[in-house]
């Protein structure tokens, strides 16, 4: 087990699969203490148990993020066991597959309570705790915040406007973050991860076919086409990215976008 990450404490929101439970499981086998959150409490349980088993240092705690005193409550509550609240991962995150005409304003408006105000919530109460917390010698920063954002924040694609939307404000609200606070030595990031064909992207493939006629696998296929890859990445691979951006000292990596595969349509 690499020790990178001895000291950190860090809270990883959607944490009980996908790309947040890849993105616990490399903090934690770095040696970071991790609090694996989710709305799903009883999946962060297992979750933090198995890693536990694998000799990492977890926690976990049930947390509905489009709630500002749930969120608050967790941060303080680590911060008071641990005494500092290091990395704050603002990975929760839900879809909705539909055009732009018949997306309802509820559809709307809980992919952007989840997406958007629960990297909200989780930035400002990271920001009240990491403010208050002296600067780490060893990473020379006093907190890192990461959104889980994506490529389609920057690219539009027609079933997805509203996930596309919150994206944007997700990457956005990290720039403003950068900008507001690294002079305080608070770095901020938005991460994003290729597709991965669990959760989300097995709905995404699923509803996006059933309304434009095509068979199951399609819409993955020519997803998967765009990619520098040719295939889907794992959560393991966007994981080990993400440790990179964990690990990074100071304010390197402040204000940019770190993109774990490219599409070819990037270049």
């Amino acid at each position: 087990m690499s020790r990178e990450l001895d000291g950190q404490v860090a809270i990883v929101t959607g944490g009980a699969g996908g790309i947040g439970e890849g993105i616990c499981r490399a903090l934690a086998g770095a040696g970071a203490l991790v609090v694996v959150a989710d709305l799903d409490g009883e999946g962060a349980a297992a979750v933090s148990a198995e890693i536990q088993a694998d000799g990492g240092a977890t926690e976990s705690v049930r947390v509905d993020v489009t709630s500002p005193q749930e969120v608050g409550a967790l941060v303080r509550g680590v911060a008071s066991r641990h005494r500092r609240l290091d990395q704050m991962w603002n990975n929760a995150g839900i879809v909705q597959v539909g055009s732009l005409l018949d997306v309802s304003p509820e559809e709307w408006r809980r992919v952007f309570a989840v997406n958007v105000e629960g990297a909200l919530f989780g930035t400002q109460a990271a920001l009240r705790q990491m403010l208050d917390q002296q600067l780490d010698p060893t990473f020379q920063r006093r907190g890192l915040i990461v959104n889980t954002s994506s490529g389609a924040a920057d690219r539009g694609r027609p079933m997805l406007p509203a996930y596309g939307a919150s994206k944007a404000a997700m990457t956005h609200l990290m720039k403003s973050t950068a900008a507001a606070y690294g002079d305080q030595d608070i770095s901020a990031v938005a991460l994003y991860p290729s597709s991965i064909f669990e959760g989300m992207w097995k709905e995404i493939d699923v509803k996006w076919g059933e309304l434009e006629g095509l068979p199951p696998g399609e819409m993955g296929r020519r997803r998967t086409s765009e990619s520098l890859m040719g295939r889907y990445e794992t959560p393991e691979e966007v994981a080990a990215i993400a440790l990179r951006v964990a690990v990074m000292p100071g304010l390197a990596l402040n204000g940019r976008i770190v993109v774990t595969t490219p599409s070819v349509r990037s270049f």
